[in-house]
């Protein structure tokens, strides 16, 4: 049985979307793609379902501008 993560990193968001890990961090800051980060914790997390979300945006969004 396959394992799936949760929660991403913005590293690993980058991996599975082809793109560096500063372009995710321009979409987050951006306000184009939801992120957290838990208190004490440097790391951004995304959800799988927020990451779905954004990919579901790309039909009307110009992919990668900022």
């Amino acid at each position: 049985m396959p394992v799936y993560k949760v929660i991403l990193t913005a590293t690993e968001a980058a991996a599975a979307l082809g793109y560096s890990t500063q372009t995710i961090y321009k979409y987050i800051h951006a306000g184009k793609l939801p992120a957290y980060r838990e208190p004490g914790h440097r790391a951004y997390q995304i959800t799988c379902s927020d990451l779905q979300d954004f990919v579901s945006t790309w039909k009307t969004m110009k992919i990668p501008a900022v």
